[in-house]
């Protein structure tokens, strides 16, 4: 499958709308991530479309529960890397709306293990306003400072 659009097959999977105007986030019958649109009214009916090459599209998950896409998402049993790229999309984006809610996922507690390199980059980025670096830079110290036991300091 390319990413360019194909008809929707009997054997996709629909997991969750990503919005309210049609688009659903699914699996093919080989366990890719998919997006289609189920009205017509934007792009031909049951187009088809990789998630993985238009992560921006998927960044109206990030206005839901965390909770809720999270189940809907690991549910699937489907590689487990959409949604780190989800975060990571909206980590760098221009936009700190989608940089903010990607920080309200992190700061709910969404694993930032994984996404160091990207929270490094806006904590410092000049792009963003300092509210936002501020809430980066406080999740990246969390995330790298060492685990110190108390009881074991000298």
């Amino acid at each position: 499958m390319t990413s360019e659009p194909n008809p929707v097959n009997r054997d996709d999977r629909p997991v969750i709308a990503v919005n309210d105007r049609g688009l659903m986030l699914g699996l093919d019958a080989e366990g890719t991530w998919i997006m289609w649109n189920e009205d017509d009214t934007v792009w031909p009916l049951h187009t088809v479309w990789l998630a993985h090459d238009h992560l921006m599209w998927l960044m109206p998950l990030l206005q839901k529960p965390p909770e809720d896409v999270m189940d809907a998402i690991c549910g699937a049993e489907a590689d487990s890397g959409l949604l780190p790229a989800v975060l990571r999309c909206a980590l760098g984006c221009w936009s700190y709306h989608w940089a903010g809610l990607a920080l309200e996922w992190l700061e709910a507690g969404y694993p930032s293990t994984g996404l160091l390199d990207a929270l490094q980059a806006l904590k410092d980025s000049t792009r963003q306003p300092q509210p936002v670096r501020h809430r980066a830079l406080r999740l990246w110290r969390k995330a790298t400072a060492p685990n110190l036991d108390a009881g074991k300091i000298f």
